[in-house]
This record gives C-alpha cells, sequence and structure tokens, in this order.
C-alpha cells in the first residue's frame, strides 16, 4: 500500500509493485489540478473541488481526441 495526499487528506492506495513512482507523480499531477481548480473556482467543499476538477479533466481529454481525430 502506497500513501497520497490530495488536497492535504491523505489516502491509501494499493499499487502494483515497481509502478509507487508512477503512482506518486499521478497524485502530484492530480493533487496541482484539484489546487488549481480550488484557487480559481474559488470553491472550498472537498467534493466540488472534485466535481470540477474531473468534469475539466474530462473535457480537455473530448478536446485533445477531437484534435486529433480532424488531423
Amino acid at each position: 500500500m502506497q500513501t497520497i495526499r490530495l488536497l492535504g487528506k491523505p489516502y491509501r492506495v494499493r499499487c502494483p509493485a515497481g509502478q509507487e513512482q508512477a503512482l506518486q507523480r499521478s497524485a502530484q499531477l492530480l493533487n496541482e489540478r484539484l489546487q488549481q481548480t480550488q484557487r480559481k473556482a474559488g470553491l472550498t467543499a472537498r467534493e466540488d473541488i472534485i466535481m470540477m476538477t474531473a468534469l475539466n479533466m474530462c473535457h480537455q481529454e473530448l478536446s485533445t481526441d477531437n484534435d486529433e481525430s480532424s488531423d
């Protein structure tokens, strides 16, 4: 089990052997996105921050997919 921190809260996560560093990098990226959403949107409720961050990430993914499809 690995411990990651998101918005200051620790989470214990199962991680395959050899993937610990990738998990930590992923958690760091997600935490940066969560903090960015929190600052830009002025949100304080953890659930709202997570939901808006997820929505933004999905939008970015769809935009990237659409850009690649039109090439």
